[in-house]
């Protein structure tokens, strides 16, 4: 029954954080037909189940790097669909984004020299950076509000709200660049010790092979094995200690 309740739970944190992607595909169109005010409305409930979905996932207990990359991978495609909307707007908007893919190229990257790219605070921190940006910016530019600020009033705050994400997204991209050095930096370590190991058998013992599709989906989805693993390279989901 606790197995069972377990999966309920997990199944509903992640459809939670699954409406960010449906969300992604929605933006343009809520837009387009609804206005800026509803558009920024539905962005800040949006980006509001980042919050929930995790604080869900802690208190049930149901965490698990399916969960962890559904979450991250829902952040940046709602993000890059809202920020590619406001640019149709205002081009400052144009800068976050690029940073943001920036950011995706940097963690591919890491992953691939085996590094774990697992959100650090300074990540979190500019995801609700990016969500205000976003929200205050599709308020800025709904009808009446250059006519209540003033022309200059409103073009420096739409400025601001375009800036302030850009920023944040920056120092996020330099910490995960010294994340990627990291990774690399560590790989080469281990290129090297292995080169220098003289005993075959010691080599042969630290031999990984790749887990089976059964072995990868059952690391995605169990919270203890993210528990033991969150903070560990990501091939430690993909391989395993070759049997002797």
């Amino acid at each position: 029954m606790d197995k069972l309740s377990n999966k309920i739970k997990k199944i509903i944190v992640n459809l939670i954080t699954a409406t960010r992607l449906l969300a992604t595909f929605a933006i343009a169109p809520i837009y387009l037909t609804y206005g800026s005010l509803v558009t920024a409305g539905l962005i800040a409930f949006f980006f509001l189940t980042d919050f929930i979905d995790g604080k869900l996932a802690r208190a049930w207990h149901v965490e698990s790097f399916l969960g962890s990359l559904l979450d991250s991978s829902c952040d940046k495609t709602l993000a890059i669909s809202s920020l590619l909307t406001l640019s149709t707007v205002n081009p400052l908007f144009i800068l976050p984004l690029l940073i943001e893919a920036g950011i995706i190229t940097v963690n591919a990257l890491t992953v691939k020299e085996g590094g774990n790219i697992k959100a650090n605070m300074i990540g979190k921190a500019k995801e609700w950076l990016i969500g205000l940006g976003i929200a205050s910016g599709f308020i800025l530019t709904s009808p009446g509000i250059e006519e209540s600020l003033g022309k200059s009033t409103t073009e420096n705050l739409l400025t601001a709200s375009a800036i302030v994400p850009a920023v944040a997204s920056g120092i996020t991209l330099a910490s995960y660049c010294y994340s990627l050095y990291q990774a690399y930096k560590n790989k080469q370590e281990e290129l090297t010790i292995e080169q220098n190991l003289a005993d075959i058998a010691t080599q042969k013992a630290n031999l990984q092979v790749l887990k089976s599709k059964k072995e990868i989906l059952e690391g995605l989805i169990d919270t203890e094995f993210y528990h033991q693993h969150k903070d560990d390279p990501i091939k430690s989901l993909l391989y395993k200690p070759k049997e002797q």
